[in-house]
This record gives structure tokens, C-alpha cells and sequence, in this order.
């Protein structure tokens, strides 16, 4: 049987093509996302892609550089006929909506089934969380396309049972998102190691027949999250980790090769070496009006209170805007936000720039878009991780009681599970 192709695009980008149908997978071409804080490391023009064959979207997960809608927009508007985006089952129908409004019909993926897409090819989603990795069988082919999914070692040992052979095996490799202020070089060090770590761990569960390394092509590029370009993992950090294993390092619209025996060519090492130290162009933050955020806060804190009993709000935390020196307190529990005198060191959570303080008030997705965009520094570890669970609750939880019930237990958890991950992330380790 003829070997599937399987061709990188750009980021998390894969088409793979078996017979006459071909999937896609999370494209993003081009734009910033996340509030305007990631770059790609190279732009794809969509004119210069063969979408002729495309019938079949996957998209992992919400984040911007994965269901980026510029780009599907572009896609559909050069395709003619039917084309299906897959997407993970959930109760949430805004993706949905928003997808088929662009005209792509839609089918919602239960994890752990499959789903035929033609002869020989059928896809698998297994999830965790809010992500989700996809298991594609191509004809004798078996590609596990994990993204930037942190799958559970539980969740490893199922994929592995139901197919034990993995032919090829994609996953993130570098940095995406906070992992330290910028001036605590140690916890950045120490986030480098612990995602070499996870590339290693993840090897040993899945034992790929060849690892392709992806889902990183990025810079960070505004001034106030700039500092992280120089923590990345790059891509010669994970070739000397991988020392002896088969890695094929791919370069824009290149395919695998299925027959290679060893890994990739000094050229494409060369290629993402070069475009990894390229000077680019970073972005300041765009000042925002005292009037402005007190208005969005505002109504930020009367939205929660109509929706969430007064028990399960989280009591007031204070922010610093770095480019006006104001200090602002979110009151959740009192239903204020407002301009206070001065930082109370038991309420203040951290400093950002008011541009990101808008963006993390105002979009649905302010808390997680923070978060990964890094515009800030944290004064207080739990304060601020109660804030930013509570804030990306506001947007994915229920509002029943049980739901708000869950939401208190669950994101402190979460941010009790963060900050020892970030204890044993600044141990020193051997890769």
C-alpha cells in the first residue's frame, strides 16, 4: 500500500493525504494571536498551498494558534464544495456556531472513537482537558499528532495498548507561555529543562518510529514578553536530547519522508537555526484610559455577580499597571473595580501593562490569553493563579451551583498543582 504523505505547513500545520482525501490540522498562517503577543517564526501565504484535495479540518483545541479564524476564513473561501472541521464533543456550541458561520459543516468528536474520513484513513481524538491529541491511520501508517496536549500517563498507556505501533509521533518543543518572571532566570531555566523532559517522557511511552518536532514555531513578540526568546527550546536543544533517536525536522510545505533511515538533513536544522536567532520586530503595549478599564472592570464584576452566588466568587485582588503606576482592585465579592490609593501586599496579585489588564477584563478568553502571553509579572503565586482560573472560568464552566462548586475545587487545584510544578522546574536536572 502507497505510504500516506504527510507534509508540514507552518506551527502545529500538518496535511496528510491518503487516496483521494486529504486533513488538515490546526492552521494558522499568519497574524498575531493571543492578544497580539505571538509571532510566527515564518508566515504562510495561502495562495501557494494546494487546498484542492482538502475535505477534512481537525482542530485540537481553542487557542488562537490552533483554530485561528483568519486563516480558516482564508481556506474556505478557496475551496469549493463541502469541507468538515472535527472538533472535540462538548456542551459549548460558540465554536461550532462560529465555524459553521464560515461555512464549513461541522462534527463533534467523542474521544477514543473513531471516525472514517475514506478508505484506509480514520482518525482517534484522545483528550485531557481542554486539548485534545488525534491518532491518524493511513493506510499501513500510524501518526500520533499530540500538538502542544499534555496527555496523562494513563492516557498514554491506552494509546499505546490500541496501537502499539506509532509511525510517526508530533509534539510541541519549545515554551508557550509564563514560566517565570523576568527577572527570575532560574524558574525560565528551569521550564527549558522541564520541557525537554516532557519530549523525553513522552518518547518513552509512545517509542515513535520517527519524532517529528512541531507546534513551536514562534517568537514572542511584544517588548514586555520579548524576555522569553531567550528561554525557548530551540531546535538543536532537542536534537542533542534526542541524540541517536530518528528526528526529522521539517522546513515550510516539506514533507516526511517515510523511507529516511536516519534523521534530517543538516539543511532543515540549518534553516529553523537561522530563523530562530533572525532579529525581528517586537510591539509595545498601546496605553490604556484610566475610564476605559474602570468601565470594562465594572462590568466585569456585575456580569459575575448575576451568574455566581457571592460564595464562590474569590475575594479582591489588586493589579499594577506598569506604564501608568496605577493600582487597580478587582472585587469580586463587593462587585467594584476601581483606581486605589496604594498596593495593599496582601491583596496584590501582580503588575501588567493596562493594554493587557483591558484584554484580560474585556475578551471571554482574558484569562487563559494572559496567561500565555507572559505580559506580566506575579508578586503573588496563589493570588494570581486563583485570578486567572477564576477569570477562564467565567468563560468555560457552568453557572449551576454544582458548577461553581467544581470551578472553587478544581482551580485550586490547579493552582496548588502549578506552583509545585514550578518547585521541582527550578531543581536543577541531568538531560
Amino acid at each position: 500500500m502507497t505510504d500516506p504523505e504527510l507534509r508540514f505547513l507552518n506551527h502545529a500545520c500538518i496535511r496528510v493525504e491518503h487516496g483521494s482525501e486529504a486533513l488538515l490540522c490546526d492552521p494558522w498562517f499568519s497574524g498575531r494571536v493571543f492578544n497580539q503577543s505571538w509571532g510566527l517564526l515564518e508566515e504562510t501565504e495561502v495562495d501557494a498551498l494546494d487546498l484542492r484535495d482538502v475535505r477534512h479540518i481537525w482542530i485540537s483545541h481553542e487557542h488562537p494558534d490552533h483554530l485561528h479564524f483568519p486563516t480558516l476564513r482564508a481556506i474556505r473561501e478557496r475551496i469549493s464544495g463541502e469541507v468538515t472541521v472535527y472538533y472535540r464533543r462538548q456542551k459549548a456550541q460558540h465554536v461550532r456556531e462560529a465555524l459553521e458561520g464560515l461555512g464549513f459543516s461541522f462534527v463533534a468528536l467523542a474521544a477514543g472513537e473513531s471516525y472514517r474520513l475514506g478508505a484506509g484513513f480514520s482518525i482517534t481524538p484522545f483528550e485531557s482537558e481542554d486539548d485534545c491529541a488525534l491518532l491518524i491511520e493511513a493506510g499501513d501508517r500510524v501518526i500520533l499528532n499530540q500538538n502542544d496536549c499534555r496527555l496523562s500517563d494513563s492516557n498514554c498507556r491506552k494509546i499505546k495498548q490500541r496501537f502499539p505501533r506509532i509511525d510517526a509521533w508530533l509534539f510541541q518543543f519549545s515554551l508557550a507561555g509564563y514560566c517565570g518572571n523576568r527577572d527570575d532566570p532560574e524558574a525560565l531555566r528551569g521550564a527549558h529543562r522541564a520541557q525537554l523532559e516532557s519530549i523525553r517522557h513522552y518518547h518513552a511511552h509512545f517509542s515513535p518510529e520517527v519524532y517529528i518536532p512541531f507546534a513551536s514555531f514562534i517568537y514572542f513578540c511584544k517588548v514586555r514578553n520579548a524576555y522569553l526568546n531567550d528561554f525557548v527550546v530551540d531546535i538543536e536543544d532537542v536534537w542533542d536530547m534526542l541524540r541517536g533517536r530518528r528526528v526529522q525536522i521539517l522546513c515550510p510545505d516539506e514533507a516526511l519522508d517515510w523511507e529516511a533511515q536516519g534523521s534530517s538533513s543538516q539543511a532543515s536544522r540549518a534553516f529553523w537555526g537561522d530563523s530562530f536567532k533572525r532579529e525581528r520586530s517586537v510591539y509595545p503595549s498601546e496605553a490604556t484610559s484610566e475610564a476605559r478599564l474602570c468601565e470594562a472592570g465594572q462590568n466585569l464584576v456585575e456580569e459575575a455577580a448575576r451568574r455566581i452566588p457571592r460564595f464562590f466568587r474569590i475575594p479582591e485582588v489588586q493589579l499594577e499597571t506598569e506604564d501608568t503606576g496605577q493600582v487597580f482592585s478587582l472585587d469580586f465579592r463587593r462587585v467594584s473595580f476601581g483606581v486605589v490609593a496604594q498596593a495593599d501586599p496582601e491583596k496584590c496579585a501582580g503588575s501588567l501593562p493596562s493594554e493587557d489588564l483591558l484584554s484580560f477584563i474585556e475578551n471571554p478568553t482574558g484569562g487563559d490569553t494572559l496567561n500565555i502571553s507572559a505580559c506580566f509579572d506575579v508578586r503573588d503565586q496563589w493570588l494570581w493563579l486563583r485570578m486567572i482560573h477564576f477569570r477562564h472560568a467565567l468563560y468555560t464552566t457552568s453557572t449551576s451551583r454544582f458548577g461553581w462548586a467544581h470551578l472553587v475545587i478544581k482551580g485550586g487545584a490547579k493552582a496548588a498543582g502549578f506552583l509545585a510544578r514550578r518547585l521541582r522546574q527550578s531543581r536543577p536536572s541531568v538531560l
